[in-house]
């Protein structure tokens, strides 16, 4: 009574939600006598003793705010979905292809919905068997891409994609109030499920702003169940339905924590089920990782059953080719030269077939031949889980990786005669709680910009050298924290003392300065280094014909300023004039295999490597050949996120000393492409251009058509962007006559703009655009006079729904409309505006 009373005494203070006869109100209401509410089983209902104004309140209807939130929140949650499908999908083609599919069926979804106007009538079944086929298109471009195109999103991706597209498909259908609910149910689990499991920055902010949206969708749910809709009486009962529910749960609980107590728990111990996460009932070889269901590995943790690239303390030892195996299976096998009778063999630790002390191994030569057999390649067939993989990179490619150089020639063999050479001092370093081994390097030049994070991830290379790029600063393996697990070679290689080879699945995080040659090209040195520790790499070998080839190379470098811009010289005409072939090999008996190749032009990369080498000596430039392998950047895998090397890899190049202790890589051999190197603005210009050139001189025949379509783009541009904006005119004026006839005003106003005859804001429309008929043939004339018209409608006069708004018939208005986008073009528009 108490409660009843004080509704009888506030009634007139009530706020909105019982509005007075406001003009375009929801609720119309005018109370005579105090109302009574009372709770009914469908929702809110008024009864009275005393007769009083009211028009019955549609509580399954919901506010037009509440269905444009509902489509905000829906896009935002299919945007968070797409960053995380980014990152597993490497065919982006299937992605954009499949949004393309999705956007058709949501529109075509739309379109057919503005027909019913929701609220308590069932939904039609044509627009329920489009859902349901919204729903499952995930699935069935599964069932396309996979057999035809080799492309495919593991299974939680496509049921997220399922879900994703049932919350688009449920938010345009939200004029019926369940349909926005569940799309906002939907859409706030694919936000919540995705977060957790991506690292994606843009995911993030997007779901900033759906938590935003998310809040405004509720508190209009709120107010729009409380519109109109007090209560004075209510009916307290027992919740039957939910206590049934509650008490079933507790039971289930209590029975599975007493099972747990008293049963063994491997009892319980559920087999892997979870799609693409470990199951092992079935495999997916587009699967994100998972033993069983998955073709990528994860870390052992108890038993390791086989090799992968991850970081993991449990190993297994297996047969794994040498780096003279790799070098032999790369080049062909040495020829064997009658003067000499040196063996072609890395270090011993590199070709290991029993134990030795490792001290013993750097008392050992090691060679590299040019004189070869040629190499028959071939690959043999391997089951789907065999890694054929040397290492895995992890970072910016194109890379390359030193496992040795070599410092002697003797015009067909290089050597290494380097001894205990002194490395940079290595120390142990905390960086954010991770044991880093650094050995800071200098330069006399500022070469050194910023620095490069490569991870390498040994699989199948069998050696104690740890493959190394240039200006190697700082490195990490997982916790191993002693600097003396570690040294230099006596060629200056990083390697992992007391074993006979790095182990394998060793994951190595190394730490690169990057470098910026700009300051070598601009100080222009006459010679780079004149110390007496170089003299070795400036010596040249007796049976070369070194005039021959010094005049070459002071023929390559004629007006070239001294210092780098010479060595880049001598690059870029090995790399323009020469072929990369590597069964162009050097006869048996040849003993100047320079002079040879300068002569063939043609040969393998240790060719082009040897006699960048010479040459450079011969200019004055302390150079060294270097071998290991080359990470090339169209071997990136995009699912698993990082370069595959292998035995195919194995490359040779040189480095030039810039200041008796600095060493920089040059690539002369064509077709691979240089070591990455900070550019200036001009560079970039430049190798763009260069880049551009390239490309069309490739596809000439494209090239020419692109051409010829951006020149008809020009010419035809006015007829081009009427056509576009007529067609996106037909596309976007749908529904009501007023958005019709906006966005009909909207088109007329761009084609004035494409005409040079923009409306300034101090004119009206009728003012700027009737003057125009005054010279135009009497259909144009009239259809401007009418949109004119509709137009003063449609921005002036007062909405009434239960009014008649237009002059014209709804159909009258689009034939009306229709005659402006053809008639009243961006050309028509510049004659009458001239004439």
């Amino acid at each position: 009574m108490v409660l009843k009373q004080l509704i009888e005494n506030n009634l007139s203070h009530l706020p909105s939600p019982l509005p007075r006869n406001r003009p375009g109100s929801r609720f119309p209401v005018r109370i005579k006598q105090p109302a009574r509410y009372v709770v009914s089983g469908k929702g809110y209902a008024m009864t009275s003793g005393a007769p009083s104004e009211y028009k019955p309140i549609d509580c399954d209807a919901t506010s037009r705010n509440q269905r444009v939130t509902s489509v905000v929140l829906a896009i935002l949650a299919a945007g968070i979905t797409q960053c995380f499908r980014f990152e597993t999908q490497s065919h982006l083609g299937l992605v954009f292809a499949e949004l393309g599919l999705v956007i058709l069926c949501v529109t075509l979804l739309f379109r057919m919905s503005r027909r019913f106007p929701g609220g308590n009538m069932n939904m039609p079944g044509s627009l329920q068997a489009l859902l349901a086929l919204l729903i499952v298109l995930p699935i069935l471009v599964q069932f396309v891409s996979r057999p035809l195109f080799g492309a495919g999103d593991t299974a939680e991706i496509i049921m997220l994609l399922c879900m994703q597209n049932a919350a688009l498909g449920a938010a345009v259908l939200a004029q019926w109030r369940r349909a926005g609910e569940i799309s906002f149910l939907l859409s706030g689990f694919l936000v919540l499920f995705i977060i957790i499991i991506t690292a994606s920055r843009v995911a993030y902010v997007l779901a900033a702003l759906f938590g935003i949206a998310g809040m405004w969708w509720l508190m209009n749910a709120y107010w729009d169940r409380l519109q109109g809709r007090f209560a004075a009486e209510t009916t307290r009962q027992v919740p039957v339905r939910a206590g049934a529910v509650l008490a079933t749960l507790f039971v289930l609980t209590g029975g599975v924590a007493l099972a747990s107590l008293t049963v063994s728990s491997d009892t319980f111990v559920l087999p892997g089920f979870m799609p693409s996460s470990g199951g092992n009932r079935g495999s997916d070889p587009y699967a994100r990782a998972g033993v069983g269901d998955g073709d990528m590995l994860v870390a052992a943790k108890d038993q390791a059953m086989t090799f992968g690239a991850v970081e993991s303390e449990l190993f297994l030892e297996s047969e794994l080719p040498s780096l003279y195996d790799v070098f032999n299976d790369m080049y062909g096998d040495p020829k064997k030269v009658r003067k000499s009778q040196k063996a072609i063999s890395l270090r011993p630790e590199d070709s290991t077939e029993f134990e030795k002390d490792p001290a013993l191994s750097k008392q050992s030569g090691r060679e590299f031949s040019t004189v070869r057999r040629k190499a028959r390649r071939w690959r043999e067939s391997l089951k789907d889980r065999d890694a054929t993989a040397m290492f895995y990179v992890v970072g910016k490619t194109p890379l390359h990786l030193a496992l040795a150089t070599y410092d002697h020639f003797d015009g067909t063999e290089w050597s290494s005669h380097q001894e205990d050479t002194i490395g940079p001092k290595m120390s142990m370093k905390n960086v954010d709680g991770e044991p880093w081994i650094v050995a800071p390097r200098s330069c006399s030049y500022p070469i050194f910009s910023g620095t490069d994070q490569h991870a390498v991830k040994i699989i199948n290379l069998r050696t104690i050298r740890i493959p190394s790029p240039a200006q190697l600063n700082a490195w990490h393996i997982d916790r191993v924290d002693r600097p003396d697990f570690f040294g230099w070679t006596d060629d200056g290689i990083l390697e992992m003392r007391g074993r006979e080879f790095v182990p394998q699945l060793t994951v190595v995080n190394l730490n690169s300065h990057r470098m910026n040659l700009t300051p070598l090209r601009d100080r222009q040195p006459i010679k780079f280094s004149a110390g007496e520790e170089m003299s070795s790499y400036l010596a040249l070998p007796d049976p070369v014909e070194q005039d021959h080839i010094s005049e070459i190379a002071h023929r390559w470098t004629m007006d070239v300023p001294a210092g780098w811009r010479q060595v880049e010289a001598v690059v870029e005409h090995l790399r323009t004039d020469f072929e990369h072939d590597p069964q162009a090999t050097a006869p048996e008996d040849c003993e100047d295999t320079v002079s040879h190749f300068l002569a063939a032009r043609r040969g393998p990369d240790y060719m082009f490597a040897s006699t960048a080498a010479v040459m450079l000596r011969m200019l004055g430039y302390p150079t060294r050949v270097v071998s290991g392998f080359y990470a090339d950047p169209q071997d990136y895998d995009r699912q698993s996120r990082q370069t595959i090397v292998e035995d195919e890899d194995a490359h040779v190049w040189a480095e030039v000393c810039v200041d008796d202790r600095t060493w920089v890589p040059i690539e002369p051999t064509p077709g691979y492409e240089p070591p990455l190197t900070v550019l200036s603005w001009n560079q970039k210009l430049a190798k763009t251009t260069g880049a551009m050139f390239k490309w069309v001189q490739a596809n000439l025949l494209l090239s020419t058509a692109l051409l010829g379509f951006g020149i008809g783009l020009i010419v035809f541009r006015r007829a081009v962007f009427d056509f576009a904006s007529y067609a996106f005119w037909m596309a976007v004026s749908f529904g009501s006559s007023r958005r019709r006839i906006l966005w009909t005003i909207r088109m007329l106003e761009w084609r004035s703009w494409m005409a040079g005859h923009s409306r300034p804001q101090a004119r009206t429309l009728r003012q700027w655009y009737e003057p125009m008929a005054g010279n135009a043939a009497p259909e144009a004339a009239e259809s401007l006079r009418s949109l004119m018209t509709l137009a003063d409608w449609a921005l002036y006069r007062p909405m009434h729904p239960s009014e008649k708004q237009w002059p014209c018939t709804d159909r009258e208005i689009v034939q009306r409309c229709h005659c402006i986008g053809r008639l009243w073009t961006s050309r028509h528009i510049s004659r009458q505006t001239q004439g």
